[in-house]
């Protein structure tokens, strides 16, 4: 009985220094990875204040507001994206509702990373001019597949 109290001590002695002990930063494997997944950008269009999130979730537990601005009530508390489509005669659905605990997407295009730097929102104002950072930017996009016009032909 004395032996199994020094063993299960002595792991747990063990098992806290391995939880709080620092990273190796000469270390060449790292668990850890980019935070893209769970970015959140605000619409702001037409009154509305609406988180998004880049895996397909809105509304951020009730931070959804209209008219924005003049308001503290919120009108969404947690939404998101649902599709269907036939593949092969078979029709299928997607869903995005964190609220239910149905959380099909993630942030990227089939295939992609969800971590890559590139598996985000692309914003592009009135206000942006050609050579703005944000035109710089959509080049990603358009890489990834976005929809462009080529006004100029080149």
């Amino acid at each position: 009985m004395k032996y199994k109290l020094l063993i299960i001590s002595v792991l747990l002695t063990f098992f806290t220094f391995l939880g709080v002990a620092e990273e190796d930063s000469s270390a060449k494997f790292s668990l850890r990875k980019p935070m893209t997944v769970g970015v959140i950008e605000h619409m702001d269009i037409n009154n509305i204040d609406l988180p998004l999130k880049n895996d397909g979730s809105c509304g951020e537990d009730g931070q959804g507001y209209y008219p924005n601005g003049q308001t503290t009530l919120s009108f969404l508390f947690s939404g998101g994206f649902a599709t269907t489509a036939y593949i092969e005669g078979q029709l299928r659905a997607s869903w995005m509702a964190p609220a239910s605990l149905i959380e099909e997407w993630q942030p990227g295009k089939w295939g992609m990373e969800p971590t890559d730097g590139r598996a985000k929102f692309y914003v592009v104002n009135k206000s942006d001019g050609p050579g703005s950072q944000a035109y710089i930017d959509w080049a990603d996009a358009v890489a990834l597949g976005a929809d462009f016009q080529d006004i100029d032909g080149n």
